[in-house]
C-alpha cells in the first residue's frame, strides 16, 4: 500500500485550504444583481429644456420641459437610471412629433385618395448615444419628481430625485423643494418649517390667505437668513419653490438659487393620474 509522506499531507491540506479561502473572497466580492425596480416619474427643468432623452434599451424619447412639468411615464430597470442623448436630438424629436401627428390624423399629407402613392420613407438610422445624465432612485420610492437642474461649475448635469407621491396637486398650497445638502428653515405664512436636506414641505393655505412673505434662514454655522422674498398667489393656484445649494462664501455660509413658480389647481388626484402615457421606457 502506497504511503503518503506526512509533509505531502500537509501541504495538500494547506493547498485546499487556501483555495477554499480564495473562493469565499471572491463570491464575497462578486456584486449582486440589483433588483429591478417599477416607477413613475415626471421630469422639470429649472433652466433646461432637452428635447429628446432616451433610457436604455428605449426606442422611445421623452423631453424635460423648461420650467414645465412633464406628464409622468413609467420605467421598469435598474435603480440607477441612466439617461443619453443623440447628437441628432432634435430631429429625433422632430421625426417622433411628425409620427405622432400622423397617428392621430391618419395622413401624411393633403393629397386627395387619387394622388399616386408615394414610396415608402428611407429609415434614418439613430445617431449613437451618449451619456448624458444619471441619477439613483432612493429605494422605496414609487413616484418620483427628476428635477434637471444645470451643472455646477465642472460637474456633469445634475438631476435631483424627489418623492413625488407626496405632491398635492389639487389644493392651493405652497409646497417647498430643498434640494441643497444643508438643512433649511423657513418661514412663510406666518408658519416656520425646518427642511431637511434634501427634503420637501408643504403648507396648506387658508381661502383668505393670498399674499406673504417668504424667508430661507440656515442655522450652521451660525443662524443666518439667507433669502427673502415675497409672493401673491390666486385662488385657482399653488406654489411651488425649488432651492439648491449655490456656493459655500468665504465665512462658511451656504447661499442658495431659488426659484419660484405658480401652479395651476389640477381637478383631482385622478384626473392627474389619468395623464399617464401608456410607456413603459427601460
Amino acid at each position: 500500500m502506497l504511503t503518503i509522506p506526512r509533509f505531502l499531507q500537509l501541504y495538500a491540506l494547506k493547498g485546499l485550504g487556501l483555495f477554499a479561502a480564495t473562493s469565499a473572497s471572491l463570491l464575497a466580492q462578486a456584486p449582486e444583481e440589483e433588483e429591478e425596480i417599477r416607477i413613475q416619474f415626471r421630469t422639470y427643468g429649472w433652466g433646461e429644456y432637452h428635447k429628446a432623452l432616451y433610457l436604455p434599451d428605449s426606442e422611445e424619447s421623452f423631453a424635460v420641459f423648461h420650467s414645465n412639468f412633464s406628464q409622468p411615464l413609467s420605467y421598469r430597470g435598474q435603480p440607477t437610471m441612466l439617461f443619453y442623448k443623440s447628437s441628432t436630438a432634435e430631429a429625433d424629436f422632430e421625426k417622433e412629433m411628425d409620427q405622432y401627428m400622423v397617428s392621430l390624423t391618419g395622413e401624411e399629407s393633403n393629397d386627395t385618395e387619387t394622388s399616386a402613392p408615394k414610396p415608402p420613407k428611407p429609415t434614418a438610422k439613430k445617431a449613437p448615444l451618449a451619456p448624458f445624465a444619471s441619477v439613483r432612485i432612493p429605494e422605496g420610492m414609487k413616484k418620483v419628481l427628476l428635477i434637471f437642474a444645470p451643472p455646477s461649475g465642472a460637474k456633469a448635469q445634475r438631476v435631483f430625485p424627489v418623492d413625488d407621491s407626496l405632491a398635492e396637486l389639487n389644493t392651493r398650497n405652497v409646497h417647498f423643494y430643498n434640494l441643497s445638502p444643508v438643512e433649511l428653515v423657513v418661514k412663510t405664512m406666518d408658519v416656520v418649517k425646518i427642511v431637511p436636506a434634501r427634503q420637501q414641505v408643504i403648507w396648506k393655505l387658508k381661502p383668505e390667505q393670498s399674499a406673504s412673505p417668504i424667508a430661507i434662514a440656515v442655522t450652521d454655522p451660525e443662524k443666518k437668513v439667507i433669502y427673502s422674498s415675497r409672493y401673491r398667489i390666486r385662488d385657482n393656484e399653488r406654489l411651488v419653490f425649488f432651492a439648491q445649494l449655490s456656493e459655500i462664501d468665504n465665512e462658511g455660509i451656504p447661499r442658495i438659487n431659488v426659484k419660484g413658480q405658480q401652479l395651476p389647481i389640477t381637478e383631482s388626484k385622478e384626473n392627474a393620474a389619468a395623464l399617464v402615457e401608456d410607456v413603459e421606457l427601460r
